[in-house]
């Protein structure tokens, strides 16, 4: 019986170095793939530069998962125009950049690309929107080595200031995967 006992301990024992060594090491665990969201709402506005070219803003305070409470920034240029829409306005390609700042001041920043529209006429101030996509390109603070994606969407509020002018309500969305 003894030997039989020994010869299960040591099977065990064999075992258990085998599935140890299968483990992730602790300093692998950092990196970590995570669902990403952030909502946010503050003012948007368009200008339009001397050269012609139009660029929309859209900022404000946001909360999120791995940020907490914090504020946005995303910055977009208007580049082919694709014509009408349905809804009386334009669409147009769209491209730029963004960043997530969190509540403990840590940043997430990004690229985006996509399609802005307009919901109306171009001779009245005319909402809008930005359906798009990110890619993290880095960050600061514990997002140093960020990395991820998905996808992003933004609203544009009328104001009485012009288009797209501060005091309009902007919303956005940004949803995807981050790696910490």
């Amino acid at each position: 019986m003894l030997r039989s006992a020994k010869s299960l301990f040591a099977f065990v024992l064999v075992l258990g170095v085998g599935l140890a060594s299968t483990v992730t090491p602790a300093s692998a665990a950092a990196d970590k793939v995570l669902d990403w969201q952030v909502i946010g709402e503050g003012a948007g506005q368009c200008t339009i530069s001397a050269s012609g070219a139009v660029t929309c803003t859209v900022q404000g305070s946001a909360t999120g998962d791995h940020i907490g409470k914090g504020t946005y920034d995303v910055s977009s240029t208007l580049g082919t125009i694709l014509g009408p829409n349905g809804a009386g306005g334009v669409c147009a390609l769209s491209s730029g950049t963004g960043m997530v700042t969190a509540a403990d001041g840590s940043i997430v920043f990004f690229n985006v690309t996509g399609l802005q529209c307009q919901e109306g006429l171009s001779s009245n101030p005319p909402a809008g929107s930005f359906n798009g996509t990110y890619r993290i390109t880095g960050g600061t603070g514990r997002f140093g080595a960020a990395a991820g994606g998905g996808s992003l969407t933004a609203t544009f509020a009328n104001s009485p200031g012009g288009v797209f002018a501060p005091g309009g309500v902007s919303l956005i969305k940004i949803d995807g995967a981050i790696n910490l």
